[in-house]
């Protein structure tokens, strides 16, 4: 299947949500045989490993970061005029 498909991020999307659910059930399994006990502390460290790689997978995922971080507030133009300058 993976030869045949396309690799554009937009069609990956579609299969987003499904995965999601499929993930989700897997997790739930889990979570039922997992001791009672070590239930706080496990989601405790699940909830800082997901920040952790949201913030990761955010901070890849912008372009142009470092102009954006140096000023935040700059205009749409100002924003443009970066994004048409780095352009190929």
């Amino acid at each position: 299947w993976w030869l045949l498909v396309s690799y554009d991020p937009r069609f990956l999307l579609l299969f987003l949500p499904l995965l999601c659910l499929v993930a989700a059930r897997g997790v739930r399994v889990l979570w039922d045989r997992f001791p009672v006990s070590l239930r706080l502390p496990a989601r405790v460290i699940g909830m800082l490993v997901t920040l952790l790689l949201a913030l990761y997978i955010a901070w890849i995922s912008i372009e142009f970061k470092d102009e954006l971080l140096r000023n935040p507030l700059m205009s749409d133009a100002a924003k443009r005029a970066i994004v048409l300058k780095q352009q190929p």
